[in-house]
């Protein structure tokens, strides 16, 4: 992984970046784990109560952070662990496009590796599938599957009400105005069409016994921290269909960044705590992901 260090360049925030207002204390005080660019904060707003990261990188540096493609949001592929993402990505697909009835146009918009994309492709192979992220090229999830139309965010066709399914998978957070991005896709969706938004849960019990070692954090570059009610929030114009709290492997990692080793969330190890982490997820009614399942209102 690239270590930008001392280069990356910071903003520090006097005001919060949703609601603008000036109110806001320390919640957790934290550090970049994954490439060293320092310490930061995670404040909250007493206003809207949406949490965020502060001093945050620059736009330039941010990219920085991304553009060699190896940081942990980019999953190396391999047999076992491309077969367990496979079954579960293709479940959740099905689960969710229960909801949406009859669906011709998709956009995955902040594709990650294009793994999601890939299974989308195969799962509903005669849509119209448009696949959408930071760089010019695409990525290597999406070798093989010339049906998944690949554009930067740049190259996007921005054609008012084109997609009648979005897909906005662990991008919010990530992004410095989120009014900016949650319009945007209201703008690209049909009326009548769904909005899939998935974020990591800031209220997660296993947030609350890491700390500041609690991977879903990932200093600096989750820029924002949401919980129910403040993504709720976020798309207050929509009808909501459905909120799922969802799971996805946390442990290994942040027992790593907690003792300092090398430990991961896909390998032998944090896979096989990935049981008790559910399970103590639902004895505690918790989860570290909250996928959030809308309608936009027809006019």
């Amino acid at each position: 992984m690239r270590v930008p260090g001392h280069h990356t360049r910071k903003d520090r925030l006097t005001r919060c970046p949703v609601c603008g207002k000036a109110d806001f204390f320390t919640e957790i005080e934290g550090r970049d784990f994954e490439s060293g660019t320092g310490r930061y904060r995670v404040e909250c707003c007493r206003q809207c109560g949406v949490r965020f990261t502060n001093p945050r990188p620059t736009a330039e540096s941010a990219f920085e952070l991304y553009r060699t493609r190896d940081s942990t949001d980019y999953v190396r592929s391999n047999r076992i662990t491309d077969r367990l993402r496979s079954l579960t990505i293709r479940r959740w697909i099905g689960k969710v496009t229960a909801h949406a009835g009859r669906f011709e146009s998709v956009l995955d918009y902040g594709c990650g590796d294009g793994f999601f994309a890939a299974q989308l492709a195969r799962y509903a192979a005669s849509a119209d599938i448009t696949a959408v992220d930071l760089h010019e090229v695409p990525p290597a999830g999406l070798n093989g599957h010339g049906v998944v139309h690949y554009r930067s965010f740049g190259q996007l066709r921005r054609e008012p009400k084109r997609y009648q399914l979005i897909f906005c998978r662990q991008v919010i957070e990530h992004v410095p105005d989120p009014q900016a991005v949650a319009a945007e896709l209201e703008a690209l969706l049909a009326p009548g069409g769904m909005l899939v938004v998935e974020v990591p849960n800031y209220r997660s019990v296993w947030r609350k016994l890491f700390g500041r070692y609690y991977f879903a954090l990932y200093l600096p570059r989750h820029l924002l921290h949401f919980d129910e009610t403040t993504l709720k929030g976020l798309f207050g114009r929509y009808r909501q269909v459905k909120l799922y709290r969802n799971h996805t492997p946390i442990l290994g990692k942040s027992l790593g960044y907690l003792t300092g080793m090398p430990v991961g969330n896909l390998g032998l190890f944090g896979l096989g705590l990935f049981p008790l982490q559910v399970a103590v997820d639902r004895i505690c009614r918790s989860s570290t992901v909250l996928a959030l399942v809308l309608r936009k209102k027809r006019k």
